[in-house]
Parts: structure tokens; sequence; C-alpha cells
């Protein structure tokens, strides 16, 4: 148990640094999407739709997600999403 605490708090850690430099509004809506969807609030790019609840994600998002223009969300269930090339 006490392995886990502090790994919990390592990766608490490493979190926090990797927010610095993110505009407050947009973590703002990461937080409450993060809190809302059980931690998943950030989803990678399925084909057309969104890798969590499916919904259709219009062309130009998908190109845009594609050449990393964004932050984009779901229109269906707010997640932010992100194009995995691999």
């Amino acid at each position: 148990m006490q392995e886990s605490s502090e790994e919990k708090k390592q990766l608490e850690e490493e979190r926090q640094s990797q927010l610095t430099g993110i505009d407050s509004a947009i973590l703002s809506e990461y937080e409450r999407i993060y809190e809302a969807r059980n931690g998943m609030s950030v989803v990678a790019l399925e084909g057309s739709g969104c890798g969590a609840c499916g919904g259709f994600v219009p062309p130009q998002i998908v190109s845009e997600l594609k050449a990393n223009k964004g932050p984009h969300r779901c229109e269906s269930c707010g997640r932010f999403l992100y194009f995995d090339s691999e």
C-alpha cells in the first residue's frame, strides 16, 4: 500500500509538471471533463469517430487533428480528441 501511495504521489507530480504552459480555460475544461468522465478526458480519434462514444467527427476537424491543429472536442461527449498516427 505504501508503494502505491508513493507511486500515486510521483505520478501526480509528473502530471503537474506537464500542465505548465497550458491555457487556463482549456485546463479548466479538461479538469471538469476528467471528473465527469472518470478520468477519461482525452481520447484518440478512431476513423472519423470519437474513441470514447463513437460520435461522428466532421472531416474538417479530422484534418485539423491530423495536422495537430487544435484542441478539438467531441461534439457528442465533450472529450478532447487527438490523432494517433500509429
